[in-house]
C-alpha cells in the first residue's frame, strides 16, 4: 500500500476557492472534519467563510433529518404511538432528557467483569434490579454533543430514529 504523507489540493481547487496559495493558511481539525482558511481574514472573508460552512451545516442537518425523519412521521408509522417511547409514558419522549449515559462502571469493575475500559455499556433494567453488559455498538446518541442534539431537534429530527441509526452506523450523507 502506497502512503502519502502530505494532502494536496488540486490547483483548481484554491482558485474557485479565492485562498491564495502563498498565504499561510490554517487547518482546522475536528472529528471527521478538516477545514482549512486562511490564517488571516477581513471581516467580509471571514463572513465568506461562515456561508460556506453553515451552507454544509444545513446539507448535513437536511441529511440526517432525511433519514431520521420526524417524531410525527415516526409515530404515523406505528399508528400513532412512538416508536421508541417507553411503557411508563408512552406519548412522551424518551430522549427528552438524555444527558449521559445510563450506566457508568469504574475501571476496576470493568476489568472485573472483561468489559474493555472505552466499550460502550448497555443496561438492561428488570424491576428491582438491572445488567450492566457491553454494548454491540460503538455510538449512541449519548455521544452528540448537546448543542447539535438541540440543532437537530430544532430541525424535527426524530432522537430515537437518530439513536437507531447512530447504533447501526448507517451512512447519512453521500457528498
Amino acid at each position: 500500500m502506497k502512503k502519502q504523507n502530505d494532502f494536496v489540493i488540486d490547483a483548481s481547487a484554491v482558485e474557485l476557492s479565492h485562498l491564495r496559495p502563498d498565504s499561510p493558511a490554517t487547518v482546522h481539525i475536528g472529528e471527521n472534519t478538516l477545514v482549512v482558511t486562511p490564517e488571516r481574514m477581513t471581516a467580509m472573508e471571514a463572513v465568506n467563510a461562515i456561508n460556506v460552512l453553515t451552507g454544509l451545516a444545513s446539507d448535513l442537518i437536511e441529511a440526517v433529518l432525511a433519514a431520521c425523519g420526524t417524531c410525527e412521521e415516526q409515530k404515523k408509522k406505528e399508528d400513532g404511538d412512538c416508536p421508541f417511547g417507553g411503557f411508563c409514558d408512552p406519548d412522551g419522549c424518551p430522549y427528552a432528557d438524555v444527558d449521559g449515559p445510563d450506566v457508568e462502571v469504574s475501571a476496576r469493575a470493568r476489568r472485573e467483569m472483561g468489559i474493555p475500559l472505552d466499550a460502550k455499556l448497555e443496561f438492561l433494567p428488570d424491576e428491582g434490579e438491572g445488567l450492566v453488559v457491553a454494548a454491540d455498538y460503538d455510538h449512541d446518541i449519548t455521544d452528540v454533543p448537546e448543542c447539535v442534539r438541540n440543532v437537530l431537534a430544532m430541525a424535527g429530527v426524530c432522537p430515537g430514529k437518530l439513536d437507531e441509526l447512530l447504533m447501526e452506523e448507517t451512512e447519512v450523507w453521500h457528498g
